[in-house]
């Protein structure tokens, strides 16, 4: 499951990367975090992504639990970030830093739905090829 927070992580960075919002500029902590709380839900429940594939959930368990997890990684992790954010490199370095806190914390709290089935080891590789192709 460590291999899935991983791959989510990526794709996390990778999604929210492309949003409006990442164009090369600055934004305050405060307008990139309420950002965040939005963007991060949908890039991890997309269909086809290895949370939606590798847990047992609906598309609403799944973007309120991440949403919950993010809302206390944010909770532990402010304190850390800069008041301003530079992007796009710096959102990208943050936005993975709080996608795999996220993923992690998403995980370890559902354990129990979780199930490695074919269509689950399909998305973890195909997210895999993506991070390949990113390097």
């Amino acid at each position: 499951m460590a291999h899935l927070i991983k791959q989510h992580s990526l794709v996390a960075v990778l999604l929210l990367t492309a949003a409006p919002i990442c164009f090369a500029q600055d934004v305050g902590l405060d307008r990139w975090l309420s950002h965040m709380r939005v963007s991060l839900p949908v890039a991890l429940c997309a269909r086809g992504t290895a949370i939606r594939t590798c847990f047992t959930i609906t598309d609403e368990q799944c973007e309120q639990g991440i949403a919950s997890a993010a809302r206390s990684c944010i909770a532990d992790m402010k304190a850390d970030f800069p008041s301003v954010i530079h992007l796009p490199e710096q959102g990208n370095k943050l936005g993975g830093d709080l996608g795999e806190c996220t993923t992690e914390a998403y995980a370890a709290a559902n354990q129990s739905k979780y199930v490695e089935s074919p269509a689950c080891v399909a998305a973890r590789s195909a997210e895999e090829r993506t991070e390949r192709e990113t390097k």
